[in-house]
Order: structure tokens, then sequence, then C-alpha cells
């Protein structure tokens, strides 16, 4: 019951932030098994199962918000709630697709995003390790997120 929830949130955001970079002719499901058939070519494991590991390992907890102080602007680390987080993941995501070259389909483009996410490497694990950069380097300001 748990993964077929699962199924049905991932198949909806899928289909919702893709279907407005590229119109699709058929449904959400037939988009959403379509890249998991993408993912099981690829990798000879359970696709679900990769999604969702992809997920975690691009799943950000925290980001920057600017802060103005004294006339200075300064960005601050924040965590960030679990809808937010859905919204910066699938713009990791988004971004990784788009930035792939070749004459592949979009289904195949992000199956290849989401194996390139499992095993940590392609452009959209860049973005999050550039984003964790980011928010190391300005650790320090957290004294003023009073």
């Amino acid at each position: 019951m748990k993964n077929l929830r699962l199924t049905r949130s991932l198949m909806q955001v899928f289909y919702s932030v893709f279907s407005t970079f590229h119109k699709t002719e058929y449904s959400k499901e037939l988009f959403f098994f379509r890249v998991m058939f993408f993912v099981k070519k690829r990798i000879q494991q359970d696709p679900l199962e990769i999604t969702l590991k992809a997920l975690m390992n691009l799943y950000p907890l925290f980001s920057l918000r600017v802060k103005k102080v004294a006339g200075v602007k300064y960005k601050i680390p924040l965590y960030l709630t679990s809808t937010k987080s859905i919204l910066m993941f699938v713009k990791f995501l988004f971004h990784g697709v788009k930035a792939q070259d070749g004459a592949l389909s979009l289904e195949e483009k992000i199956a290849a995003e989401i194996v390139d996410a499992f095993m940590l490497r392609g452009y959209a694990i860049k973005l999050k390790d550039q984003l964790y950069v980011e928010l190391d380097d300005n650790r320090p300001f957290l004294r003023y997120l009073k």
C-alpha cells in the first residue's frame, strides 16, 4: 500500500513538471511507467527502489535565504520543509534533464538522470553539491537568523 501511494505521488510529480517542459500525448501513468521501463533497461534492478534512492540522494535539507542586516545582504542557511525539498529535488532533476544532449526521448533522459543520481554522479548531483558548498561557506552568518 505504501509503495502504491508513493508511486502515485511520484507519478504526479513527474508528469506535472515534465509535461510543462514537453507536451506528451499520453497519460501520466503511461509517462511514468515508460520512465520506469527505461530505468529498468539501464540498470537491472527494481526501478521504483532506484528512483527512491535517487530521490534520497538529491533530496536537499537546507537552502539559502537572503537577509539584509545593516544595509548588507547575507545568505543564511535554513531548513527546508518537505514540500520545498521536493520542489528543489524536481528542480535539480529538471535541470539535469535539460542539460543532456542527444536524440534521446524525454523519458530516456529522465531515466538516465535518475540512474546517474542513484550512482551519485550527473548534473543534478553536481547542483546539489554546489548548493551544499555554498551553504557551508555561509555558515558563519547563522548568527543573523534572529
